[in-house]
C-alpha cells in the first residue's frame, strides 16, 4: 500500500494533514504524521483530520498504531497524547522513557 493522505483545506490551501503508512514486514498501519499550519492551530483541525484517517481505517477494519514522543518532558508531548486519546487511541506500551506506542483498534461493523 502506498501512503494514504488526509487533508483539510481552508480557502483552497491545505491547513492540516496526516497520513497512514503500511509496514509490510508486520502488516501494521501507522499514523506517521499529523501537521497543522501554525496559523490554524487551536481550532480542532488536528482532531478533524485524524478522524478522517480513523474513519478510513474503520471502513477497512484496520487497527492503527502510532509512536508518540516526547511524552513526559514537555507539554507538547502531553497535548499529543491527549489529542490521540480523543480519537480513540490507547497507550499500548512504553518504548522508553520518552515515547509510547499507541493503538486504536478498528470498530467492527
Amino acid at each position: 500500500m502506498q501512503t494514504k493522505w488526509f487533508r483539510l483545506k481552508r480557502q483552497g490551501k491545505v491547513v492540516a494533514a496526516c497520513y497512514i503508512d503500511h509496514d509490510d514486514r508486520d502488516n501494521t498501519y501507522y499514523i506517521d504524521g499529523v501537521q497543522v499550519n501554525t496559523r490554524y492551530r487551536g481550532r480542532g483541525l488536528a482532531v478533524k483530520v485524524l478522524r478522517q484517517a480513523v474513519r478510513w481505517a474503520d471502513t477497512r477494519q484496520l487497527t492503527l498504531q502510532l509512536v508518540a514522543e516526547p511524552v513526559e518532558s514537555d507539554s507538547d508531548g502531553k497535548r499529543l497524547i491527549t489529542l490521540y486519546k480523543k480519537v480513540g487511541f490507547k497507550v499500548k506500551y512504553r518504548v522508553h522513557s520518552e515515547a509510547v506506542v499507541m493503538e486504536r483498534a478498528a470498530k467492527r461493523r
